[in-house]
């Protein structure tokens, strides 16, 4: 509705975060938008009419391979523009009761100091204001969907009101009336979730088949509903949530002859694992427990004090020791890492392990062949030769991940680069073998801290000449997790390949100390530059024959220190790989580089994405991952 040169915005304030002076409104007016606005005061409420002054943007996809997909999510919200705003003023406060009460009900919830985050999620279903450790904690250990209003908890709140009705009345249809009422009022005060949607209509359909005794069979009841849904919005189907309710439905209680509910809980997790990997690339071993203990002190404890607390203020300080001991326990389990990882599966895979699934569900010998299966995905890499670079798009930094059977290679880490961790954890990889750091630099080694605290690292490589204060912080930091540590090394042989480091001599400066890294495979020439300059250039030139190089990561960003005509003449790369932030304030890459290396075909991460080069039995696959 909108176009991208438009500046001026109107809308109706459907949901927001105000977090450390931040806004994140979404407005509903000739479309719905995202606004990002900075602001000491927080002013907002929901329903108020706002005009917003500032620039459109469309929302990026992702740039490294199977992390978030911002674009996709929002999309899936029916949001198709981002708004960065420089001012918003207030055309008309909220005159609307349901917004009223939302905000009474918001800013009650905001005055439990300790438990207003858990509170907001259980209650107002949202999860924006739970905290970033803990979430990732809940996700690692499973249990994450646990942490928000869902199906489970309404069905405890319609058992309740039902009870209650009970006593008025015991006439079905002004039962189903009131409850009805009371669910619709319910969500549109709440912020709206496809889970919660589809349970809303499920009751309504289901409810009305029984109350008029019209003998619709259940599998017909549930593409009423799926229809209902994708009239409501298409994209709700491809919602992961939707598809795994849909999913256990079919086989737990369509499929399903057994009523034992220790098998339940089985089928429900065979069920659900090949979602589960696909999402998060990983399987907590304890999850079925941890959902049955979890959710039964969350239905039982935490979810009615967090109602209680609503109205009774006081009670702060007693559901945040509930909180606090389930949060303790959290961060206990998630310590000992009892995840089993795995890559990410194709649709291919997923497809025929629910064909298995099925064919179990009427002969249990197919168990085996389920198991066997998944075996096979786990350790496939086992039997497969291919080589895989990817350069990864960490903004202004550099970040490469060399993979290959069971040994993986990081090349530099970038700076605040949390997206490394899930990136590998997607290709099935649980630790990093080798974690070579060309030098010091913050671009270069500024995630290593972080880096070392959420994957396994058996060993470090630093460059040749003195530690810098980063690299000294790091070192002080491996010492206590028994990590090996090596600098100015030669050569590293892994699986029949040698990586040659190109060393020439100490420099006075961190750039030019840069290791730069020589290796092939298969016939392909790799050349990893670091930051190097033309000096160095000049010296690597004079010791090492180097001619014809495959691939280049060129050195520098791009900048004009590096990457000399003669040096570019003399390797003659065929790709060439720079990594550089979108915008950057240094002008990166430079233009006369760009010229330089107009022989090669040239990559850039600010354009490109990530950049993935896969290698088997000299058959070279190129895949780019553009914003």
């Amino acid at each position: 509705m909108y176009n991208i040169s438009d500046d001026v915005f109107y809308g109706k304030v459907i949901s927001y975060k105000y977090i450390d002076d931040i806004y994140t409104i979404t407005i509903d007016g000739r479309e719905k938008l995202l606004i990002n606005y900075k602001s000491k005061d927080n002013i907002i409420n929901y329903g108020d009419y706002i005009k917003v002054y500032g620039r459109l943007e469309y929302p990026l996809n992702n740039t490294i391979p199977n992390s978030f997909n911002y674009k996709k999510y929002l999309n899936k919200k029916n949001i198709f523009y981002i708004v960065n705003a420089d001012n918003i003023e207030i055309i008309k406060y909220n005159d609307n009761i349901i917004y009223d009460i939302k905000n009474k009900l918001f800013n009650r919830i905001n005055k439990l100091s300790k438990s207003s985050n858990y509170v907001n999620s259980f209650i107002l279903n949202n999860k924006s204001y739970l905290n970033k450790e803990m979430k990732s904690i809940y996700m690692d250990n499973g249990i994450l969907y646990l942490f928000s209003l869902s199906s489970i908890y309404l069905s405890i709140y319609i058992k309740l009101l039902y009870k209650i009705l009970n006593k008025v009345s015991y006439n079905n249809y002004f039962k189903f009336i009131i409850v009805l009422i009371i669910l619709i009022i319910y969500y549109l005060i709440i912020d709206k979730s496809i889970s919660i949607l589809r349970y809303l209509i499920m009751f309504i359909v289901f409810r009305i088949n029984k109350l008029f005794n019209l003998k619709i069979k259940r599998i017909d009841l549930l593409l009423i509903i799926l229809i209902i849904v994708s009239i409501i919005n298409p994209y709700y189907v491809l919602d992961i949530s939707f598809i795994l309710a849909y999913l256990i439905i079919f086989f737990i209680t369509i499929l399903n002859k057994n009523k034992n509910k220790l098998y339940c809980s089985f089928l429900c997790f065979l069920v659900i694992f090949p979602i589960i990997i696909y999402t998060n690339y990983s399987i907590n071993i304890l999850s079925i427990l941890l959902t049955i203990i979890y959710s039964l002190y969350i239905s039982f404890i935490i979810l009615p004090l967090s109602i209680i607390s609503v109205f009774i203020v006081k009670l702060d300080n007693v559901l945040y020791y509930f909180i606090n001991i389930l949060e303790s326990i959290s961060i206990f389990i998630n310590k000992i890492d009892i995840n089993i990882y795995f890559s990410k599966p194709s649709i291919i895979f997923i497809v025929i392990y629910y064909i298995l699934l099925i064919l179990y569900m009427y002969n249990k010998k197919y168990i085996y062949l389920i198991i066997t299966f998944i075996l096979i995905h786990k350790y496939y890499y086992l039997l497969d030769n291919t080589l895989n670079i990817t350069y990864l798009d960490v903004g202004q930094g550099d970040s490469s991940v060399i993979t290959y059977k069971t040994n993986t290679i990081l090349i530099d880490t970038g700076f605040n680069n949390n997206k490394i961790v899930p990136y590998l954890k997607s290709l099935g990889k649980d630790k990093i073998n080798y974690l070579i750091l060309t030098h010091g630099d913050n671009d270069h080694m500024g995630y290593s801290l972080e880096l070392i605290n959420n994957i396994k690292v058996d060993n470090i490589i630093f460059n040749c000449g003195s530690f810098n204060e980063l690299e000294s912080k790091l070192i002080d930091n491996i010492k206590n997790k028994n990590i090996n540590y090596y600098s100015c090394i030669e050569e590293l042989n892994i699986n029949n390949m040698k990586f040659i480091f190109l060393n020439t001599k100490i420099y006075d400066n961190e750039n030019d100390n840069s290791s730069v890294i020589y290796f092939d495979y298969n016939n392909y020439k790799f050349l990893f530059m670091g930051d190097a300059s033309f000096n160095r250039e000049k010296d690597i030139l004079n010791k090492y024959n180097l001619n014809n190089i495959d691939f280049l990561k060129v050195g520098h960003h791009g900048s004009k220190t590096s990457s000399s005509k003669k040096f570019i003449d003399e390797i003659k790369p065929k790709y060439s790989v720079i990594s550089v932030g979108k915008n950057n304030s240094y002008g990166h890459p430079n233009s006369e580089v760009l010229n330089n290396l107009e022989n090669s075909k040239i990559y850039r991460t600010d354009q490109n994405g990530s950049i993935m080069f896969k290698i088997n039995n000299s058959k070279l696959i190129i895949k780019t991952y553009n914003s």
